[in-house]
């Protein structure tokens, strides 16, 4: 009762937690009438001990945490329309979807609640793919439509304002399946019309493009060779 207490208190999962009094690390057989022994007060510690998640999401609109550990569904989040690309910040627990009715949505992984909806009239269809910084609470997705001028849009979270849009152009590579992002100046992003882009985020502008013999689905970066 008392770790889903803390659970509810504080969202730290039952997995997670250690209780600690004195020297002894609590477990789940014990009763706090047999640790106190008679005390008016007992002190214990919560230690939470981070466990490796990860983060799920599909066609029916459901987001899942797994522990990997255990191979298990900890915790499944609020199913909303079907989710189409995700991005976490495993430390501070903050999540970001993007969904097929066109939103982003932000999340409290530790308490499965939805923190802001983001929205922008730019974005005619789906976001396809999204990267986030939630250290400068800056955000940036792309969006699988070959009609729309704007394929890139960079957000602030702490507001859910969109901050700017960037258009990959007339040649197709509007389309966009997947980007990384380095959150220095740059942000690079793959299009489905067979073009990679490089753009500078902080001018607002392309570096450069290149072009394939075929569309473009994945991407890795190795950031370490280029410059800031």
């Amino acid at each position: 009762l008392l770790r889903i207490r803390v659970q509810e208190v504080a969202g730290i999962l039952p997995c997670e937690q250690r209780l600690v009094y004195g020297s002894q690390v609590l477990d789940d057989t014990r009763r706090l009438g047999e640790v106190a022994a008679g005390q008016d007060e007992l002190l214990i510690t919560l230690v939470r001990v981070l466990r490796p998640w990860a983060l799920s999401g599909g066609s029916d609109g459901g987001l899942r945490l797994w522990d990997l550990d255990t191979g298990t569904c900890v915790r499944m989040l609020a199913q909303t329309t079907p989710v189409h690309c995700v991005a976490a910040d495993w430390m501070t627990r903050i999540a970001l979807s993007g969904h097929q009715d066109g939103a982003l949505r932000l999340w409290d992984l530790d308490r499965g609640v939805c923190l802001r909806e983001l929205r922008e009239p730019q974005m005619s269809h789906f976001p396809s793919c999204v990267a986030m910084d939630w250290g400068s609470k800056v955000a940036v997705s792309g969006q699988s439509s070959r009609s729309s001028p704007t394929s890139l849009l960079l957000w602030d979270l702490a507001t859910g304002r969109c901050i700017s849009g960037l258009g990959a152009g007339d040649d197709g590579a509007s389309n966009i399946t997947c980007l990384e992002a380095n959150w220095q100046r740059l942000c690079v992003l793959a299009g489905g019309g067979a073009f990679l882009h490089l753009f500078d985020m902080d001018a607002g502008q392309g570096v450069f493009k290149l072009q394939f013999r075929a569309p473009l689905q994945v991407l890795a970066v190795d950031w370490m060779l280029i410059g800031p």
